[in-house]
């Protein structure tokens, strides 16, 4: 069943988003998920997304709503989403921006000329082969340590995904390239705002 004959409260419930933004998600991707052929069993760009949005939400092929190798619509949606990444995900710091990511920021929370807000959180994988220990984290399961920045928007502006679980999340920031670009970057007119795993700096807050 594609997302398309859902209603937005199964869409939500069992997606994790909404109509609209899954729709818009096809639309980006189209040019990937295009079927190769004209085919009567190819599958639309409408099921690739919604059989890969279901894999995300559950982790399992169990749930998926296409019955033959759901797992090549999830390779395909992922890889389409991973080249098209850069071209929605950047940190902007032009003056127009700051600015208007400020003032965002400033209508919900009061807090004065903040750049981004910090997130950190881990993704589940299997055990890995080679070093299965430096994956597991202090909760007790294999992760990735993935870091994101996001605006007053809920848009992704930077996000980290290259250490195991294992490391600690002021370890993943500073060795970002974005803490590298804080340190070096003296036009900043602002701060990010992070959680209590991380150290304050001049550009780093933690309320």
């Amino acid at each position: 069943m594609s997302f398309e004959v859902m209603s937005e409260e199964l869409c939500v419930r069992q997606l994790h988003s909404d109509k609209e933004v899954i729709g818009r998600l096809g639309d980006i991707l189209q040019g990937e998920l295009r079927p190769s052929s004209e085919c009567r069993s190819a599958l639309s760009v409408a099921m690739k997304v919604t059989t890969a949005l279901n894999f995300y939400a559950c982790g399992s092929f169990q749930a998926s709503h296409v019955q033959n190798h759901p797992e090549r619509c999830i390779h395909q949606v992922t890889n389409a989403i991973f080249w098209r990444a850069p071209d929605s995900i950047h940190f902007d710091m032009s003056p127009a921006e700051v600015r208007g990511r400020a003032v965002r920021v400033h209508r919900i929370a009061g807090f004065p000329e903040v750049l981004g807000v910090i997130a950190g959180f881990h993704i589940q994988l299997k055990a890995a082969n080679a070093q299965p220990v430096s994956y597991m984290n202090t909760q007790g399961f294999h992760s990735l340590n993935i870091v994101t920045i996001c605006d007053a928007q809920m848009r992704i502006l930077a996000v980290n995904t290259e250490h195991k679980g294992s490391a600690a999340d002021a370890f993943v920031l500073e060795n970002s390239s974005l803490a590298q670009f804080m340190n070096k970057c003296h036009q900043r007119s602002g701060w990010l705002l992070a959680g209590r795993g991380y150290p304050l700096k001049t550009w780093l807050m933690v309320p």
